[in-house]
């Protein structure tokens, strides 16, 4: 039988404790009953609980690999666990993947490298594995033997994307031999080829991430399993997309930014999670490096209400002292939030309501900018993410309700009086399908930018392909990267702030398009005097 533990656990807490074995005195002070009693304090519902860290080093007595040293020998996983459940405290196993130090320094042919023929951690803090490697059968080991051996009702698994782009030799002949292609070092989102190899790399981490559940299920059916979650909204280099988030039971994941962030994540978990509640974390302390300084009550508890509000749970987390003690102030600071935000409990389930949906595509999470470069010398800039976190801006100013969603959702656009399509980089037949269908049935949309120019092969095409229902055609872009928008006699209303003489300011270029005849124009591209780029005529 399944255990959905996570439905009625809205308190959750992650304790980090990636720390190396080199100091004698690093987690000699560890004490099981007394880190149960903070999690009790804290009045925590669920723990996550380190069987193994970045570092590499296990927690328990391992077959494969090492255990740190600081424990000499002692198995605090199984104590940490058998003390939980007597507290009623739900466990969820944590485990790292790609990021393993002790793997990476025993195995060099298992490291990633990068497209100059480097160790893609060479000069970072942790060594990181490539998927495609003999790494594979190593985690299957070490995750048999952690399911084999402790009673627990969760897995995670962090850290599953590419920490980089790798050209190790693994992932050199996996290509070859699935596109009979070798491995491109220059970004081109218009070359087929190119965008082969991101599709691959995407593919080669779903992959992955589904021979870990797998295991996890086989052995433990009846347990939850679950991959980091932050990286939906990171940059392509990732490899993330929707496909991957089938791999997990419900979404969880770090954030460490503003308000809009906050929102916009949780929106998005709540519409892609398979089951809810989702886990919004986030630190307890300023940052995860300055972790003695306490966040505010006032800030944490608006955090726990957000999450709430949204339909899922928070998890804070903590790092515990290299000696292996933790700060009781933060556990007595949490237990009092949870304490008081533990009446609104009551009142959650039920279905959000979002009027606007704000489309995130996972497929768009680059730059056009960055064609021509060396794969070294990528940005990591996000136009789409960042379009769609503005229009969640601009949503959230003016208190209108709005969901964030992704292909997953694709057929159940009716359900929104409008969709924003912001700066949609690449869209495929099905995108585009569904969006003409729920403007044929009466929806509203909006589209910026590059949307529906491009398909998820790098075709780009000579006219946008929702063309036909945006009442317009492409002719090309503006090569000053500076302009502004006018409004017209139709568009006063909407640009009230703003004339022709002193019109909207736009901070990069315009797509140049051609308004069909049916079309209401509300406002035209103008130019500057000059061009920005030009040192020579300026005013």
């Amino acid at each position: 039988m399944f255990n959905k533990w996570y439905e009625e656990s809205y308190h959750r807490n992650v304790i980090d404790m990636h720390i190396t074995d080199h100091d004698d005195s690093f987690l000699s002070e560890f004490d099981s009953k007394k880190y149960v009693e903070m999690l009790t304090l804290s009045k925590a519902e669920s723990a996550v609980l380190y069987a193994h860290s970045h570092v590499g080093l296990c927690y328990y007595p391992t077959r494969y690999g090492e255990m740190h040293r600081g424990l000499n020998g002692r198995n605090i996983l199984e104590e940490i666990i058998k003390l939980c459940h007597e507290k009623n405290i739900k466990v969820v196993v944590y485990y790292s993947l790609i990021y393993d130090s002790w793997a990476y320094l025993n195995n060099p042919d298992w490291r990633i490298i990068d497209a100059g023929g480097k160790e893609f951690a060479e000069k970072s803090r942790f060594g990181v594995c490539c998927p495609n490697s003999g790494y594979r059968d190593f985690v299957v080991k070490r995750v048999e033997e952690i399911c084999s051996n402790y009673d627990f009702e969760g897995l995670r698994f962090d850290m599953t994307f590419w920490p980089g782009v790798c050209y190790c030799r693994h992932c050199r002949e996996r290509f070859a031999k699935e596109v009979g292609e070798q491995l491109p070092v220059v970004v081109n989102w218009n070359d087929p080829v190119w965008v082969a190899f991101q599709r691959a790399r995407e593919r080669w981490l779903v992959d992955f991430a589904a021979l870990a559940t797998s295991i996890v299920r086989k052995i433990k059916p009846g347990i939850s399993v679950e991959h980091q979650s932050s990286t939906y909204i990171a940059p392509w280099q990732f490899g993330v997309t929707t496909d991957l988030s089938k791999q997990s039971d419900f979404m969880q994941g770090d954030f460490y930014g503003g308000y809009v962030q906050g929102s916009f994540a949780c929106k998005l978990f709540y519409n892609l999670s398979e089951n809810l509640p989702f886990g919004f974390e986030t630190c307890s302390n300023v940052n995860l490096y300055d972790h003695t300084t306490l966040k505010s009550q006032e800030l944490l508890e608006s955090k726990v209400c957000m999450s709430l509000a949204n339909g899922g749970a928070f998890v804070f987390i903590d790092a515990i002292d290299p000696v292996g003690t933790l700060n009781e102030k933060v556990y007595a600071t949490m237990g009092g939030i949870f304490k008081r935000t533990q009446a609104f409990e009551g009142f959650l389930g039920g279905k959000m309501c979002q009027d606007v949906a704000v489309y995130l595509s996972t497929e768009s999470k680059f730059d056009f900018e960055d064609n021509g470069k060396n794969v070294l010398d990528a940005s990591d800039k996000i136009p789409h993410v960042d379009a769609a976190l503005g229009a969640a801006t601009a949503l959230i100013n003016h208190h209108i309700p709005f969901g964030v969603v992704t292909k997953k959702s694709i057929q159940c656009l009716s359900q929104y009086q409008a969709v924003i399509l912001p700066n949609i980089l690449m869209m495929d037949d099905e995108e585009v399908e569904a969006v003409k269908e729920y403007v044929k049935s009466g929806g509203c949309i909006y589209a910026s930018r590059f949307t529906s120019l491009v398909t998820k092969d790098g075709i780009r095409k000579e006219d946008f392909m929702l063309g036909d229902v945006l009442g317009i055609s492409c002719i090309g872009e503006t090569k000053e990267n500076f302009t502004f928008i006018a409004p017209t006699d139709e568009g006063n209303d909407v640009f009230s702030s703003y004339s022709k003489k002193y019109p909207l300011s736009i901070y990069g270029p315009q797509m140049l398009v051609r308004a069909e005849k049916e079309a209401t124009v509300l406002g035209t591209t103008v130019l500057p005097y000059t061009d920005p780029q030009d040192y020579k005529h300026y005013a």
